[in-house]
């Protein structure tokens, strides 16, 4: 019911996104993503999450390629996009796959590989009017994998087969992206985006025989696996918490760990937007010896995201009567965003 759709004319383009271009998103990103932590505070309550707002973004822009009128400017608005936007996307989806690098043997110690892949598919129902403009510009941009699909005849051996893609493509980390009843028979299009990303550190962090108390938000305290390492490291102590950069190997990554001062969790959490972002990553150049001490952790997040962004105000494209994605066929009302 799979086949690869052969009538691309585009190949993957070499972005021309200037560097300004790719800082004013980066920052937009930060507001996103704080912005959707906050309006899906109902879905994650006082749990872990993570969101990956490249992924939602990247997922997002491929759809608004398709987008007109309303339905085009609440996805801009809601995601913060601009003219540059898939230019941009296009730019950063490279620059992070080139990040790839083979184990070395250390003289120290074994140095693990980086791997890092973004996975783009979509998968279209077999109709002859999809845009061929739209299609191009998945495969310029994104270098989308575009198959066509037959939904209607097995919509659930569809959805076994998208998320074995996805679950492929993550090393099996992902594995129920499409929960079941999510591919009808009257399903036009899916479009995935996955990231699988995984990297060392760039110093040996050490495990503890000793257990760390970890103080919970709801004031409890449970005995956690400690991770630890003290390094020079960037570090800066402003106003309610500090911040220190922490470096993946060979400093291609880094990870910005925030510790709010004790009672100051929510405050910080409320406050944190671009601006403190870049503020925090514009101070965090005073290098320092760090005794960092951090738990060991997993941690999974699934949200249902159609409420949150209808928050952040993109409510056309989930509307069945007024979604307007009429750039991806020449039928103006023929789908919208389940």
């Amino acid at each position: 019911f799979i086949t690869p759709v052969k009538s691309l004319t585009m190949e993957r383009s070499t972005s021309k996104a200037g560097d300004s271009e790719v800082k004013s998103f980066v920052l937009n990103q930060y507001d996103l993503n704080f912005d959707l932590l906050r309006a899906s505070a109902d879905q994650i309550e006082q749990k872990n999450a993570m969101i990956s707002t490249f992924s939602l973004q990247t997922a997002f822009a491929m759809a608004w390629a398709g987008a007109q009128s309303t339905t085009y400017s609440d996805i801009k608005n809601a995601l913060n996009f601009d003219g540059s936007t898939h230019a941009v996307l296009n730019k950063l989806d490279v620059l992070i796959r080139s990040k790839n690098k083979e184990a070395i043997q250390n003289t120290d110690y074994q140095v693990d590989a980086v791997e890092v892949n973004t996975s783009n598919h979509i998968y279209l129902a077999p109709r002859e009017d999809w845009s061929s403009a739209w299609l191009d510009e998945l495969a310029y941009n994104y270098g989308a994998g575009i198959e066509s699909t037959d939904f209607e005849a097995d919509p659930e051996g569809i959805r076994k087969y998208i998320n074995s893609v996805v679950s492929q493509d993550t090393h099996d980390r992902i594995k129920d992206l499409l929960p079941q009843g999510s591919i009808k028979s009257n399903t036009m299009a899916v479009l995935t985006n996955a990231i699988y990303f995984k990297s060392p550190w760039r110093d040996e962090v050490s495990q503890s025989d000793v257990p760390l108390a970890f103080h919970k938000l709801d004031q409890s305290t449970v005995d956690v696996t400690q991770l630890n390492i003290s390094k020079q490291y960037k570090y800066v102590a402003q106003n309610h918490y500090q911040a220190v950069s922490m470096p993946l190997r060979d400093n291609d990554f880094n990870v910005m760990f925030i510790l709010p001062d004790e009672g100051s969790f929510e405050k910080v959490q409320s406050t944190l937007d671009s601006k403190e972002m870049d503020e925090i990553f514009t101070k965090v150049t005073t290098k320092a010896i760090i005794d960092l001490r951090f738990p060991e952790f997993t941690f999974d997040t699934s949200l249902e995201l159609s409420e949150p962004l209808k928050k952040l105000g993109m409510n056309t494209p989930f509307s069945m009567t007024d979604a307007d994605f009429s750039k991806m066929t020449t039928e103006k009302n023929a789908f919208y965003i389940d």
